[in-house]
């Protein structure tokens, strides 16, 4: 005899809430500590269908250039990106060149697609969805653009997504410009693309905003949209090649 609907949905909700999300909240970090951290991450939640891990930090600055980049789409020279001692990294994930700087929110997803039974798509369908819910927190209306790699406000991105998947497990994910530099940002571009300068939460709303307000939002949204039952914050991480600095958007809040 068939489950009744509501069995069925008691052992969902049992299911949801075996599932737990670790959130590290990391401060400043730099790209290889980061891709450490991640790595390590990624070996411990595969096969782990209740366990799934975010990052939030900021990156110190670094070009990092996706699938679909190219060196054509840095607008610096070499000698300018020595005399600030910024490195490029060619990295596997969607998107192309991107120029990650102080101010932004650096938003990593690491669990197992086929854990979970997840197609790709429907992966990257939450993880859009856990975007709208963040805007619509700060009454920011946009549109995603046509590869789907970057949120738009007006033509401007506010948000890029670049994810990878290693053996079904998800890697990378989101950056959000709370309130970078938007005028260095500009010089590194969109190939092809019509699109206007980058923007910003900040600038979108007109004012400075609380950092700690949208990682806060982030992991909520995050939470109920990939069904996960308890959320617990870590603030360091024993992988870090060095002690985590002071967290630089806390300290903006």
């Amino acid at each position: 005899m068939p489950e009744s609907r509501e069995a069925m949905d008691r052992c969902r909700a049992s299911e949801i809430e075996e599932r737990g999300l670790e959130a590290y909240l990391l401060g400043m970090l730099d790209w290889e500590s980061a891709l450490a951290i991640k790595r390590r991450l990624a070996h411990q939640v595969a096969g782990n269908d209740t366990r799934s891990a975010v990052l939030l930090h900021e990156l110190q600055p670094v070009i990092t250039v996706g699938r679909q980049g190219s060196s054509q789409d840095i607008g610096f020279e070499l000698q300018e990106l020595d005399a600030r001692s910024w490195h490029v990294r060619w990295i596997n994930r969607g998107g192309g060149c991107l120029l990650h700087l102080p101010g932004q929110l650096q938003f990593d997803s690491i669990l197992s697609l086929a854990q979970r039974g997840w197609r790709l798509d429907q992966y990257l369908d939450r993880l859009r969805n856990v975007v709208h819910d963040l805007t619509q927190d700060f009454q920011i209306a946009g549109r995603w653009s046509a590869d789907g790699c970057r949120y738009l406000v007006d033509g401007r991105p506010l948000v890029y997504m670049g994810v990878s998947v290693r053996e079904w497990v998800t890697g990378q994910g989101l950056v959000i410009n709370v309130g970078p530099d938007l005028d260095l940002m500009r010089r590194v571009r969109v190939p092809d693309s019509k699109e206007k300068g980058p923007t910003s939460l900040e600038r979108e709303r007109g004012g400075p905003l609380r950092h700690a307000l949208v990682r806060e939002r982030v992991i909520e949204h995050y939470a109920r949209r990939f069904e996960i039952g308890s959320t617990s914050i870590f603030f360091d991480h024993p992988w870090l090649t060095r002690k985590v600095q002071a967290d630089a958007l806390a300290a903006r809040t």
